[in-house]
C-alpha cells in the first residue's frame, strides 16, 4: 500500500487492530465503504 501522507490513527482503530493481534478469537470485520476495513487489514499484515 502506498500512502501519500501519513496516516492517522483514532483510538478506535488502534484498539481493534491491538485485539487483533493479541486474541486467538476468530473476528468479523464489516463496515461502509471507505471505513478503513482494507487498511486495518493491511496494517495488520505488516
Amino acid at each position: 500500500m502506498k500512502l501519500n501522507q501519513p496516516l492517522s490513527l483514532s483510538s478506535e482503530f488502534l484498539a481493534i487492530l491491538d485485539q487483533l493481534e493479541n486474541s486467538s478469537e476468530s473476528m468479523f470485520i464489516t463496515g461502509r465503504a471507505g471505513t478503513g476495513k482494507s487498511t486495518l487489514l493491511q496494517i495488520f499484515r505488516n
